[in-house]
């Protein structure tokens, strides 16, 4: 076995973790150490090109990574493309785009469940449902200084290790709590 910190480690299940070995994601059974591949990148990225906005080369491109995104039951994985939002899933069922607006999607964030995405768009906060995709908006108003849910400066430096996202989902994937920053007065 390769000796590894615990904290390079990410667990899928109880008994298999994720190393990437040789430009290449592996699934590793922790008591034996046999590994195979996490995913079957060609089959990912024929599943990921039949989305209507992504090319074949930028569907290689992601499908050949070895870090995913990955939603807390390891089912599928978000990704960024032209400031979109899209989720995937690694048995080649479902290969999405969640949004569809001006502006770019920040810090997205998985629902404790696995079935909702919160992020920041132009300093306020939305929340989109992966079965719908449908988009909901949570805070109106947001600007430079009036955030919702993106930290100022001081928070991020200071307070939040070098963070930016200033939201939480709840346990039970139906509420989020956010901080807002106004720094009008600033």
């Amino acid at each position: 076995f390769p000796t590894r910190r615990s904290s390079d480690l990410e667990w899928l299940d109880g008994e298999h973790w994720l190393q990437t070995r040789n430009g290449r994601l592996l699934k590793v059974h922790a008591a034996t150490g046999r590994s195979q591949p996490f995913i079957d990148a060609k089959a990912l990225a024929k599943s990921l090109s039949r989305i209507p906005s992504i090319d074949a080369a930028t569907a290689d491109s992601i499908a050949s990574r070895t870090s995913f995104d990955m939603d807390p039951g390891h089912r599928g994985f978000l990704f960024e493309h032209n400031q979109e939002l899209y989720y995937a899933t690694f048995d080649l069922s479902s290969a999405v785009r969640l949004t569809n607006n001006p502006g770019r999607e920040q810090w997205p964030k998985f629902s404790p469940d696995g079935k909702s995405v919160a992020f920041v768009r132009d300093y306020d906060l939305y929340a989109v449902d992966l079965a719908g995709p449908t988009e909901h908006r949570l805070t109106t108003g947001g600007r430079d200084d009036l955030r919702h849910g993106h930290a100022d400066w001081v928070y991020y430096e200071e307070i939040f290790n070098r963070r930016w996202p200033a939201f939480w989902w709840g346990p039970d994937s139906k509420q989020i709590a956010f901080m807002e920053f106004d720094d009008a007065g600033v």
